[in-house]
């Protein structure tokens, strides 16, 4: 009698428009195994090269490793074979010229005078020293001559100029060919020119270190010269020791500069060692 709507509608359903569109199983003929992902990225390309540049790199620097390897053991077998003293680096018959204030006498010379008798020496006084000074210059270097064999036509080798200019010792004219500045400085190449006066081994990061102290002790005056001087006696076990070195010389030549040999706080003992050596 009445004609029914249907229930369920005949027409096509409309599926939910989603943000991907499936794609149709059926359609799918590769195997996922054989996918290659970097395929699916426009940029793979330059990963690639990225990749490959890593590579070229990583070989380059195993290459420049073996290189360091071989340079290094190369160095230390020719250290090893190597005889010849750190004197004959420089050559001994150059000239050397000290530029000296004539408040500070080069008591170091008189130990390198002793223990090298090819030394010879000469010393100047230039226009600009206080005549107050000359005669202490003349009495210092007449004491010298009883341990030198200095003679009238031999070519001196370490030429001493006195200049009321710097306060600092200076050589001028060595081997080197650069000034070196203190009297340190001075002694540390001195060792190395004549490596039978003193054993000084530059590598000695405990002896360069005392010397370093040694070179600043140099600059100070009055109180803060004692007080660093004090520290270094107190902070250091090896000037106590019967061994004389380079720290002995250049602490002793400082303490003697600055007249400062008077104070207490200079062992004996060590007082006693240096002079035995030096004077």
């Amino acid at each position: 009698m009445y004609h029914m709507k249907n229930i369920i509608p005949f027409d096509d359903i409309e599926l939910p428009q989603i943000l991907y569109p499936l794609k149709p199983m059926s359609t799918t003929t590769r195997v996922e195994s054989e996918i290659n992902i970097r395929e699916q990225n426009p940029q793979s390309r330059n990963l690639l090269d990225l990749e490959d540049r890593q590579i070229q790199l990583l070989k380059k620097l195993d290459f420049l490793y073996e290189k360091i390897k071989f340079i290094s053991t190369t160095c230390q077998l020719s250290d090893s074979n190597k005889n010849v003293s750190k004197g004959s680096m420089v050559n001994k018959t150059d000239e050397i010229v000290l530029e000296m204030n004539s408040d500070r006498l080069p008591w170091f010379l008189r130990y390198f005078l002793k223990q090298n008798k090819d030394l010879s020496l000469l010393w100047h006084i230039h226009s600009s020293t206080p005549s107050t000074k000359v005669q202490n210059l003349k009495k210092f270097f007449e004491d010298l001559k009883t341990i030198t064999n200095n003679k009238d036509n031999d070519r001196p080798n370490l030429r001493l100029i006195f200049k009321n200019v710097s306060a600092d010792t200076e050589l001028k004219i060595s081997a080197l060919g650069v000034p070196i500045i203190g009297s340190v400085n001075v002694i540390r190449y001195l060792c190395e020119l004549y490596p039978n006066s003193l054993g000084y081994d530059y590598n000695d990061y405990v002896v360069e270190g005392i010397l370093d102290n040694c070179y600043i002790l140099e600059k100070m005056t009055g109180k803060h010269k004692q007080a660093s001087i004090k520290k270094i006696f107190q902070s250091n076990n090896m000037l106590l020791s019967g061994k004389f070195t380079i720290v002995d010389l250049v602490l002793f030549n400082e303490i003697k500069q600055s007249s400062a040999l008077s104070g207490d706080f200079i062992p004996q003992q060590w007082l006693d060692k240096c002079k035995k050596e030096i004077m």
